[in-house]
């Protein structure tokens, strides 16, 4: 038993070595072009749970959990998105999320009077189709973004928002429907 429980922790221990020695080794030879995207997501998404085809991943991002993370087709991540997937995270088809968005699926708990860095609570996250994160947005734990949002940049994404709203703020309220294209 004890055996079978060790032989699984290697297997998952090379899992995530590889991913990041792949995540490395692209951010350090692949330039940021939109070829070299669409060849980065093509490798790191060997490591996802599902990943679209035409999925372009730019440079600096950084990944936790990954075999939690299906991304639909036509995906773009920008420069130095922070993806936590822990809970459990979809982007959906034709998404973008711009330089320095933050996902997280986990937020800290307090113990005993403190953060700590042992106990999360933890939701999954929804991103719907064809829509677009602009720069330096925080989407929290379980937030459910429905299909063609806009969300402006700098928003804080808490719980749902509904299907072709643009949405700007701390935290995001609507601020006009979009008209379906």
């Amino acid at each position: 038993m004890i055996r079978k429980i060790l032989r699984k922790l290697r297997t998952f221990f090379v899992y995530i070595l590889l991913q990041h020695i792949v995540c490395t080794l692209c951010d350090l030879l692949l330039p940021n072009s939109h070829g070299a995207n669409l060849i980065r997501g093509r490798l790191f998404g060997l490591f996802f749970a599902e990943c679209g085809k035409n999925v372009a991943i730019a440079s600096g991002c950084i990944f936790n959990s990954v075999w939690n993370l299906r991304v639909g087709n036509d995906a773009y991540i920008a420069h130095n998105c922070w993806i936590n997937a822990a809970a459990g995270l979809v982007i959906g088809r034709g998404s973008v999320l711009s330089p320095n968005v933050v996902v997280a699926t986990t937020a800290h708990e307090r113990l005993d009077g403190a953060v700590s860095l042992r106990l999360s609570r933890q939701s999954p996250v929804l991103i719907g189709s064809g829509t677009w994160i602009a720069s330096n947005s925080v989407v929290t734990k379980g937030a459910v973004i429905g299909n063609g949002v806009v969300v402006a940049a700098g928003s804080v994404v808490l719980g749902t928002l509904t299907d072709n709203g643009l949405y700007a703020g701390n935290p995001a309220q609507l601020v006009k429907m979009l008209p379906v294209l």
